[in-house]
């Protein structure tokens, strides 16, 4: 029987493992390898030793609209494990004015979305990238998506836990549980090509396809390694992102008790608040990255306090995390052209058209090849 052998542990090619489980293959034939030591990407969680608390590379936001990811999210029953934001809505703070305010109405009735600040912070959030580097069309398309579709489509839903206990480690377990074979470790350091078919892959060893499948759940930049004919069009510039993750000595919040908040004409983007842990995003950080950790911790700890009404005595103990090929800037994508050999497939979130970089845009390319 024919084997898939998919290279990449990230959300997209576990996704891609559970939708051929689903249309009958068996799990023994399909094979996952991931280079590093870890599955999950950047839906990556651990145990940091100086906060001593469990915290995600990246805070992820999922919304109602994400119908892919909220229906895998069931099917591998863990969607219990994602806790609705209440009261709905998205709060604002403006940094500049020194005022907050609730988008929670449908977007079209919104007269503060007609904010230039507002949208640039939308686009920043989803995009990873400045309003001025996308096309309005593609902006809005997604910003309908989410808002034209009723509150439902805007709802937003964050992990209890971590995104890697809620979200990775029930699909690996299922996975594993149907007899996915999962190899860590394994870095791919050769593909060979014969009569426009991937003939073999070389790791430590070498393994002969034959006539079975290779599916790549990489990023583009290794894809462009893996595949050289693909290097010259795959060349694409990246967008970073800066994650900040203070501990406190007892329970943080923010004004109104919110657990997450915009930031408008400041330093932050995202502020999440779970237990003594508040988080802050950066999007489109590129202009920080060359900054020191403590810098870039105390200027946004500077202004966590001055949106919760508070004066900053000391710092308290952080994490910076610095991802500087957070996401890809977008790219025309020719989907034939990628899947070059008749044994080949590629899937991941910056290969969907119209769509951010996102779980929900990985998890879309692997149900849509499947």
């Amino acid at each position: 029987m024919k084997k898939y052998y998919i290279i990449g542990g990230g959300i997209a090619g576990l996704s891609k493992a559970f939708f051929l489980l689903n249309k009958g293959i068996k799990g023994e034939n399909i094979h996952i390898f991931e280079s590093s030591s870890h599955l999950g990407g950047r839906c990556f969680s651990f145990y940091d030793k100086k906060l001593d608390r469990i915290i995600d590379i990246g805070t992820h936001l999922i919304i109602g609209a994400n119908k892919n990811t909220i229906s895998l999210l069931k099917k591998i029953k863990s969607w219990h494990s994602f806790e609705k934001i209440k009261p709905f809505g998205f709060p604002v703070f403006d940094i500049k004015q020194n005022e907050g305010f609730i988008i929670k109405d449908n977007l079209k009735s919104i007269k503060k979305f007609k904010n230039e600040n507002l949208q640039n912070l939308l686009c920043e959030s989803i995009f990873n990238v400045s309003k001025s580097e996308i096309l309005p069309r593609y902006f809005w398309k997604n910003i309908l998506r989410a808002g034209y579709l009723g509150r439902f489509s805007a709802q937003p839903y964050l992990a209890k836990n971590s995104l890697y206990e809620d979200l990775i480690e029930p699909l690996v377990n299922l996975l594993k549980n149907k007899g996915v074979k999962i190899n860590l470790g394994h870095k791919l350091k050769e593909v060979r090509i014969e009569e426009n078919r991937i003939k073999s892959l070389k790791f430590d060893s070498k393994i002969r396809i034959e006539n079975n499948e290779v599916i790549f759940a990489v990023p583009l930049d290794n894809l462009a390694e893996l595949i050289p004919v693909l290097k010259e069009e795959l060349e694409c510039e990246f967008s970073p992102i800066i994650n900040i993750h203070f501990r406190t000595s007892m329970r943080v919040s923010l004004p109104n008790e919110v657990k997450m908040m915009g930031v408008i004409n400041g330093f932050c983007h995202w502020l999440f608040v779970k237990d003594d842990v508040l988080s802050v995003t950066i999007s489109d950080a590129e202009q920080y990255m060359d900054r020191s950790e403590e810098e870039i911790a105390r200027e946004a700890w500077e202004e966590v306090c001055k949106i919760r009404g508070r004066v900053a005595p000391f710092l308290p103990n952080y994490r910076v995390i610095k991802s500087k090929k957070a996401t890809v800037k977008k790219v025309n994508i020719n989907k034939n052209r990628y899947n070059i050999y008749d044994n080949m497939q590629v899937i991941g979130d910056w290969m969907v058209e119209d769509y951010p970089n996102s779980i929900e845009a990985a998890i879309r390319s692997a149900k849509k090849i499947s």
